[in-house]
C-alpha cells in the first residue's frame, strides 16, 4: 500500500519479489529501500504483466538515500525487486501531478 513499508527475507540471492502498486492518475512514485547489512539492493520497474519498463534496473544505495523515483500513467505497476539474500523492506509514495503541458498553442 501507498506509504507503507513491506519486506521479506529472501532464502536465496535469485529470489524475485514482486510488489503490486495501483496508481490512480497520472503522477510519479518514490521509492525508498531499507536493508540489513548496509548494501544497495536492486529494483526495477514493471508494467501490468510483469515486464520491466527500463532498460537498466534502479539500484538503491547509500548515495542515492536509497530512493528512487519513477513516473508514471494511471494503472497497475510491479515493483521488483532481486539480487538479495538480507532482509530488506521497500516502499513508495504515490504524488499526482497535473498535466500542465499543451494547454495553449504559445
Amino acid at each position: 500500500k501507498n506509504k507503507t513499508w513491506a519486506g521479506t527475507y529472501p532464502t536465496s540471492y535469485q529470489d524475485i519479489t514482486y510488489y503490486k502498486i495501483t496508481t490512480p492518475k497520472n503522477g510519479y512514485i518514490k521509492v525508498e529501500g531499507k536493508r540489513d547489512g548496509g548494501y544497495g539492493m536492486y529494483v526495477d520497474l514493471c508494467n501490468n504483466k510483469k515486464k520491466s519498463m527500463l532498460s537498466n534496473k534502479s539500484y538503491l544505495m547509500s548515495s542515492n538515500n536509497y530512493t528512487t523515483y519513477y513516473a508514471v500513467k494511471k494503472g497497475t505497476y510491479y515493483l521488483k525487486v532481486s539480487s538479495i539474500s538480507d532482509p530488506y523492506a521497500l516502499r513508495y509514495t504515490f504524488t499526482s501531478t497535473a498535466d500542465q503541458g499543451g494547454s495553449s498553442k504559445a
